[in-house]
């Protein structure tokens, strides 16, 4: 935008050439940043996903854990007799 303003003061252009460039550049400009505001919605969901797999993932290692440790317990009271 900086350039095209700076381009018109250089250069004399007419109004109505700048006021179209203007509009085109302005245009192009909403585009990316309505294709950033989408690409930064998917990079929070897929970070959302990736925490919430953590957590399942943590949740089975927990109950692995306390399944071995209760086999372990089980398994010493048999031996005892």
């Amino acid at each position: 935008m900086k350039r095209l303003i700076r381009f018109q003061v250089n250069n004399n252009v007419d109004p109505e050439v700048y006021n179209e460039e203007y509009k085109s550049i302005s245009g192009e400009l909403e585009e990316v940043r309505k294709k950033r505001l989408e690409i930064d919605k998917d990079i929070e969901s897929k970070d959302g996903l990736k925490q919430r797999f953590e957590q399942i993932l943590e949740t089975i290692n927990g109950r692995d854990s306390l399944q071995k440790t209760s086999m372990n317990k089980y398994s010493m009271r048999w031996l005892r007799r």
